[in-house]
């Protein structure tokens, strides 16, 4: 009798153990998921910024440098997003930007920084990004 009571005295430790395992997991997993979400949106913002064209809820913004050193607010999907730009020098036109993105279910945020270059020089071409969208009867089965 001892050794069925020992027996399941190890057993309980080992699923009292395990599902503490899983659980964090699981949490980890969510966690990586929203992350990799939020990262994958800032990088599409900062590709569209580059062409000076935003995509939020109202459509496409249209990005002017004034625009990037007072910074705007927008939405889109479900990220409330934020960005700043600043311009390095003076007499350069780089600009520092900076994308703040948050979840606005979950609280999750994410930070971006990134370099772009000035709509006003020379080599800037505004239709230079646009994606193609895969429409459903160009899929092969």
């Amino acid at each position: 009798m001892i050794e069925v009571l020992i027996a399941f005295s190890i057993v309980c430790i080992f699923i009292t153990a395990s599902y503490a395992l899983i659980g964090q997991a699981s949490t980890l997993s969510h966690r990586s998921r929203d992350y990799y979400q939020i990262s994958k949106t800032a990088q599409s913002i900062i590709e569209e910024l580059k062409c000076y064209r935003v995509i939020s809820h109202e459509g496409k913004l249209e990005v002017l440098d004034e625009d990037l050193e007072e910074g705007f607010h927008f939405s889109r999907n479900k990220y409330s997003i934020e960005v700043i730009g600043e311009r390095l020098l003076d007499d350069t036109s780089l600009y520092l930007i900076k994308i703040s993105i948050t979840e606005e279910e979950s609280e999750t945020s994410y930070l971006l920084y990134s370099l772009i270059n000035s709509k006003k020089q020379d080599s800037y071409y505004p239709d230079i990004y646009y994606e193609l969208e895969i429409q459903d009867w160009e899929i092969c089965e």
